[in-house]
């Protein structure tokens, strides 16, 4: 009997042997899983913080190329000029209302002081398109868009387009389509055309220096673009600098376009006369 006892004893044992081993098993795989996560999320943070360092040291003046960082993390940096020689731009964010986009119809330096000796752009028209195709919104977005060029002296030509015929009867927009419009890899619901710029601006001295698009009645943001004539291309709206950062074998990628210098949204509301101004 007892010897029977001894046995029942040695497979309890056994038993709890099993047991405790399954268990440690089990915290040891889960703290090395642990730690393995811990690991990939702080190269993932050295990775994300040198990409960023990367783009900080081109904005504060630094140039491109692969620099190596304490903690076996390194950065590569790489600049373009973004959407440069392109028939169609789209602009990177989407404009909110009363927000005001500029695009630049003459050509930057590489410092990005304004270029004159290049050409500004000198087709007959441009086509602007606007809204959003999968999530069609109310009240219906119109915009203004103004023209800003140098004819002896700095002058401004405007233009509205407003896709909803209840409205233009009162505000006097010109009518804009509203059909639905794909241009290239993008689409947009409504578009508006300018085809006069070779009589606002008809001589060989005068100078198409920018656009300058802003979305009226609409608070959701709408995405924006432009395109040009034809056979033509705008000039480059600024520069995109690409930071990849590394860190073990991690890989994060940050980007950032600076565009260049534009005027403040005040230059909308400013008075305009050709001649003096009397009270």
């Amino acid at each position: 009997m007892i010897k029977n006892q001894q046995g029942q004893v040695v497979i309890i044992i056994l038993l709890l042997m099993a047991v405790a081993l399954t268990v440690g098993l089990s915290i040891s795989s889960q703290t090395a899983s642990d730690v393995k996560i811990s690991t990939q999320l702080e190269e993932s943070e050295r990775a994300f913080a040198a990409a960023e360092a990367g783009i900080e040291s081109v904005l504060s003046g630094g140039s491109s190329g692969t620099v190596n960082l304490s903690n076996n993390a390194s950065y590569n940096v790489s600049i373009t000029t973004f959407e440069g020689g392109h028939e169609l731009f789209v602009f990177p964010k989407k404009v909110s209302q009363d927000d005001t986009k500029q695009l630049w119809l003459v050509a930057h330096d590489e410092d990005g002081d304004i270029d004159l000796a290049q050409d500004d752009y000198s087709a007959d028209s441009l086509t602007i398109y606007w809204g959003d195709t999968d999530e069609v919104s109310s009240p219906i977005p119109a915009i203004e868009a103004t023209l800003i060029y140098k004819d002896t002296d700095y002058q401004i030509e405007k233009y509205t387009f407003d896709p909803d015929s209840s409205r233009t009867s009162d505000n006097n927009f010109s009518s804009a389509g509203s059909d639905g419009y794909t241009v290239g890899d993008h689409s947009f619901q409504y578009r508006g055309i300018i085809n006069d710029l070779a009589s606002v601006c008809p001589t060989a001295s005068c100078t198409r220096y920018a656009l300058r698009i802003r979305l009226l009645y609409n608070h959701q943001a709408q995405p924006l673009a432009v395109q040009a004539q034809s056979g033509q291309t705008f000039h480059s709206q600024g520069r995109q600098i690409d930071g990849v950062g590394t860190s073990g074998g991690t890989t994060r990628k940050v980007y950032v376009f600076e565009s260049y210098p534009s005027l403040p949204a005040v230059f909308d509301y400013v008075l305009f006369s050709g001649t003096n101004l009397t009270k």
